[in-house]
Order: structure tokens, then sequence, then C-alpha cells
């Protein structure tokens, strides 16, 4: 968890003058021999290659998926990445998971986006992300990873009339209102297992939706209408025998729906 490996680094970082002082002038002398190498190393992690920043820069048609995965990006370095993606034409695919950054980082990288009309995929996984804004000039977005973020409110995804996947999943949302009016009509798989969500309405709003993931005990699922049609009347049979509450609620512990 973010939080307590907060702590743990600041719990360290308390300790370091002790260390310091009581380590043996030999043992200093190799630290500070290392520190050139390991600050290109950190560098060379953090960072994409020179060739590669250069690739982006020249909005070469080869270079068409960017990694950014599990580097640390974080702060001016995400703004490096979005400073060089400007105007980009080649990219379809954004990969930034595991960096750690929040919605900042993600406000700068949103400005590029901006100027990016070919990508269709972007994976944010496993970052600090607490708010979604932004996101509605992606227009051709196709495929939204926000898994394992700290978001509470689903906003920010107005206009994203072709997206066909959303994966909110280990999040902290409560509820899926900003969805009901944010017109994803194109939306077909929707993941949102572990989150705080009580109680989920309004899904007859989503008309292409084919697959919904929950996980969560005693959640209960209200539909204005069969979602899935045409399903089975011995699916539904089954569903309701073994979690009918009422006509329009079935409560589902564990559940994973796709229409076949």
């Amino acid at each position: 968890h973010a939080a307590i490996l907060d702590e743990r680094i600041e719990a360290f970082l308390a300790t370091v003058p002790q260390l310091l002082t009581e380590m043996p002038p030999d043992e200093f002398a190799n630290h500070k021999e290392s520190l050139p190498r390991e600050w290109w190393q950190t560098s060379f992690q953090i960072l994409p290659t020179d060739e590669v920043m250069q690739q982006i820069k020249d909005n070469d048609p080869k270079y068409t998926v960017l990694d950014g995965s599990c580097r640390q990006m974080q702060g001016s370095r995400i703004e490096m990445i979005a400073q060089q993606c400007m105007g980009n034409t080649s990219i379809t695919e954004v990969d930034l998971r595991g960096n750690g950054f929040d919605s900042d980082g993600l406000y700068a990288l949103v400005q590029a986006l901006k100027t990016m009309p070919k990508v269709k995929k972007l994976n944010l996984r496993a970052n600090r992300i607490r708010q979604v804004r932004g996101l509605q000039h992606c227009v051709h977005l196709r495929d939204l990873e926000l898994y394992e973020n700290q978001i509470r409110v689903l906003e920010g995804l107005h206009g994203l009339h072709s997206l066909t996947t959303l994966d909110v999943s280990f999040n902290l949302v409560e509820g899926i209102s900003g969805l009901e009016s944010a017109g994803l009509a194109s939306l077909e798989s929707l993941y949102l297992a572990h989150n705080k969500i009580e109680r989920i309405d309004g899904l007859s709003n989503l008309p292409s939706l084919r697959l919904l993931e929950l996980a969560r005990e005693g959640l209960a699922v209200t539909f204005d209408a069969r979602p899935f049609e045409p399903l089975s009347d011995a699916v539904w049979e089954g569903v309701r025998r073994r979690y009918w509450h009422d006509r329009a609620e079935y409560f589902l512990p564990v559940c994973r729906w796709e229409q076949g």
C-alpha cells in the first residue's frame, strides 16, 4: 500500500544521519565511489532511452506503443514524456502503469493526449491517481485501465464514445453515478471488482454492456431491464433461484457476467 510504503521510507530516512555517522571510513568510501554508477542505472530505469525519446519526438511511424511502465516516473519526468509526445500521430497505445504518479501527473499527460488522435489504449494501472479529469478529449480511446489507483468518484469520462473497456478494479469507488450520464454508448466490458460499492443502479444507461465483473459480498445489483439480452431463461432462473430478493434485485456475492 502506498501510504505504508511512504511511512517506511520516512522511517528509514530518519535513521540515515546515524548510519552515516557510525559508518566505517572504508565503507563510506565504497558507497561514495559507487554513487555515479548507481545514479546512471537509476536514471536509465526512470526515463526511456535517448533513442526512444527521439523516436517519440520525431513522430516515428514505426514507434506506436509507448511503454513507460514501472519506471518510477513522477512529476517532472511525466512532464518530460508528455512534452515529447505533443502532437504525436503515430502512438496508438500508452502504458504508464506502475509509476506511482498522482492526479497532477495525469493532468500533464492529458495535455499531450489532447494532441494525440491515434491513442486507443491507455494503461494507468497501479499509480496514485485520485481524480480522472480531461480524458473527454481522447475521443478515440477504446481501452482504459485505471486498476489499482485511489479513485473514489467515476468522473471525467464524458465524451468517450468509442470506449469499449473500462477497468476501475481495486480503487475506492463508492458508486457508479458518474457513468449514468457519461454517454458511454459503446462500453462493453466494465470491471468494478474490489471497490467500496454498496449498490449499483443505472446500468440501462450502458446499452452495449456485455461483461460486468464484481467482487464484493452482499452487493445488490439493480436493473431497469435485463442488461445482457438475450441471456437464456435458464441462466436467469438460476440467478433468481439462488440470489433472488425481488423481481428487480439480485444479490451477487461474487460474479462475472458475460453474454454468450
